[in-house]
């Protein structure tokens, strides 16, 4: 945040795209779909005691209104969030801040699509609070000391838009239409506390000026969290021992019929914390006015432990890193920057939560579906199934009168690290040259080489030391599979130029590649079972785009008239075809890469959104009067496709097959806005 001063200052800024300014095309239509935005932020600063004490606060207010293409439901959004700032100059070598920031955003009726009915939307609500407090100041002439301190609580809800937490969510495996109810409610609770402090000492001598620096920080966390299916008993919130349920059914005519059942039994709700702490040494040093070299080393310890199973897991990492600057002519016009380093990634609380679900989950067929091909009556299936080894039970629902047999069940037992778990990471290389070439003006070439590894991701406790179809799975282990990886490289090109007073452009190239295993760290469908999820898993990443293209900028134009350009051009988005457990029996959850990841190109997307402002001065107060204009050509790109074999259902009547664009951007909208400032 900005900080306040001794004159009092402050600023009113309104943007507004009503639904009437939004502009309609092949798959949008403004008078079916509600398309808004409303941005709102104010900000007021000054003294409180001049020269002494001086405040600044802040406000902000957004609303967005969004129905995709088909939708029977629209999405909203809302954010308020506050914040001030306290500043105090205790001496005049020594400064304090004290900070707060909160913040509330709510989503209602998310999941809306033309594949999810209006019972089956869900809502999410997230509050985070900070308050933090700094101070800094000099100790002697060449030795600067500084102290910050923070704490955050976390809040966070989701579940049913309608409350209703009883009915079972029905997901159609031939049509993709989700109805009846939303399938999940969560609710977690963050707390963490935070202190550094860092000492910085300048030093000169005859080889040169040194900037020494060492610093310390630590971190304690601890999260109660819950997650289970709706459908429970009664509408009850997620309970030990409670089980919930999803239906995924199937399309007889134009009819739902019963299919598969899936029935999680919540272990309740899960109790972790952790404990993180660094040290950091680091020289600035410069032998020659020309040459800077930085070099340094950090260390990190992290420990992750879930209270209710006791299991914990350190992880920890040295992190040497070196840079150097060379002004090749010493006038700044030519200079050279490479900087190479290993980063540690401290993991998340998930990883704490993560040894603390012991839920069960056990997989139901329809005995009205399945029966017939098994060669006898559905009605006698509470007496045939147990005879054949198979668990029986009544439907919790009523959707199948004949009840369900049992074939599969996973989890029970506690989730655990593997003994020799160690820290991911991530050596960087980085190599650039930037060139000015006229006054204001620079060329910057840069080549980035990223190579994460020690990647650690979950997979049923059976498949180690060595994977293997039908491995038992009571519980899941943490572990660094051999097989993750992330591969990022980029050259990118820079062009910076304001020679001109009333013209700035930003314009940049970037020629990359991102491969790997998958977009994030543990905890995901990757590498659960085995064969289906071991194969096809390296690839293209979701963040894959070969070329990008942007340009920025704005020209100053007589009459406080200012134009700005947002344009830009990426080659296509990578895409995986998949199948899911509805389509293999075998395979209990999860998804099964038909081909390697990312294999399958999308369309290419562009965008060139405007805006104009007219300044006015009205005594202290300037005014400016804002029109922009989002989608300026109204080009309607495709965003997603169908990635599923199997098909992903119907779009009025016609069926959507793989490959077939399923999302798109919406047309040309007009904003209008006003900011005031003082």
């Amino acid at each position: 945040m900005k900080s306040g001063g001794n004159a009092f200052s402050g600023s009113l800024d309104v943007r507004w795209e009503p639904d009437a300014f939004q502009e309609g095309g092949d798959h949008f239509d403004p008078d079916l779909q509600k398309d808004s935005n409303l941005a709102i932020e104010a900000t007021l600063g000054g003294p409180i005691v001049r020269d002494k004490l001086w405040f600044f606060a802040a406000f902000y207010r957004g609303e967005v209104e969004s129905t995709p293409d088909g939708a029977p439901t629209t999405f909203k959004g809302t954010v308020d969030s506050p914040k001030a700032k306290l500043t105090w100059q205790i001496a005049p070598s020594w400064r304090g801040v004290a900070s707060v920031f909160a913040q509330r955003t709510r989503f209602d009726d998310s999941g809306s699509s033309r594949s999810t009915m209006p019972e089956a939307t869900w809502f999410t609500e997230n509050e985070p609070r900070y308050l933090s407090a700094n101070v800094d100041g000099l100790l002697t002439d060449s030795l600067l000391w500084t102290l910050r301190t923070g704490f955050n609580r976390r809040t966070f809800d989701a579940g049913p838009m309608s409350g209703d937490l009883e009915t079972i969510s029905h997901i159609n495996i031939d049509t993709n239409i989700t109805s009846a109810n939303d399938w999940l409610q969560e609710h977690s609770v963050t707390d963490r506390f935070q202190a550094a402090t860092d000492l910085t000492w300048f030093l000169d001598g005859a080889g040169g000026s040194h900037q020494l620096k060492f610093g310390v920080e630590a971190s304690d966390i601890s999260e109660e969290a819950d997650l289970c299916y709706t459908g429970t008993p009664g509408g009850v919130e997620c309970t030990e021992g409670l089980s919930g349920f999803i239906f995924y059914d199937i399309q007889v005519g134009d009819q739902s019929a019963p299919y598969g059942m899936e029935e999680l039994i919540s272990s309740g709700t899960m109790v972790a914390d952790g404990q993180l702490w660094s040290a950091f040494l680091q020289d600035a040093w410069r032998p020659t006015p020309n040459v800077t070299v930085k070099a340094g080393l950090r260390f990190d310890s992290v420990t992750y432990r879930n209270d209710g199973t006791g299991a914990s897991t350190d992880l920890e990492g040295w992190q040497p890193r070196l840079g150097i600057a060379w002004d090749l002519t010493g006038d700044a016009r030519n200079v050279i920057r490479a900087s190479v380093g290993r980063f540690m990634d401290q993991g998340t609380m998930n990883l704490a939560l993560f040894a603390g679900i012991e839920n069960v989950t056990n997989l139901w067929a329809s005995c009205s579906t399945w029966a017939p091909g098994m060669g006898f009556d559905p009605s006698l299936c509470s007496v045939i199934a147990p005879s054949i080894g198979l668990p029986w039970r009544e439907d919790p629902e009523g959707w199948d009168p004949n009840g369900w047999f049992g074939y599969d069940t996973y989890g029970g037992g506690a989730n655990s690290y593997d003994t020799d778990l160690e820290a991911a990471y991530s050596d960087q290389l980085i190599l650039s040259y930037e060139r000015a070439l006229w006054p204001r003006s620079s060329l910057e070439l840069s080549y980035v080489n990223k190579r994460s590894r020690s990647l650690y991701e979950d997979t049923c406790a059976g498949n180690l030391p060595e994977p293997s179809q039908g491995a038992p799975c009571e519980s899941f282990v943490l572990t660094n599979l051999p097989e993750l990886e992330q591969n990022y490289d980029a050259f990118i090109v820079k062009l910076e130029s304001r020679t001109l007073d009333w013209l700035t452009v930003l314009a940049s190239y970037t020629l990359s590649d991102s491969k790997g295993n998958g977009s994030f760290l543990g905890l995901g469908y990757d590498f659960n079972f085995y064969p289906w999820h071991w194969e096809n898993r390296y690839g293209y990443t979701d963040n894959h785009r070969r070329h990008a293209l942007k340009l920025n900028g704005y020209a100053l134009l007589p009459w406080d008239v200012t134009i700005a350009v947002n344009a830009g051009w990426t080659s296509g988005f990578r895409w995986t075809p998949h199948l899911d457990q509805n389509d293999i029996d075998e395979m209990p959850s999860g998804f099964y890469f038909t081909e390697p990841r990312g294999n399958r190109e999308g369309p290419s997307d562009s965008w060139f959104d405007l805006q104009i402002s007219k300044g006015f001065r009205i005594g202290s107060v300037d005014l400016d009067l804002i029109v922009s204009v989002l989608n300026v050509l109204s080009r309607e790109e495709v965003t997603g496709v169908c990635a599923e074999v199997s098909g992903c259902g119907e779009i009025d009547g016609v069926p959507v097959e793989l490959g077939d664009p399923r999302y798109w951007e919406t047309p040309r909208a007009w904003e209008v806005g006003v900011r005031l400032t003082f």
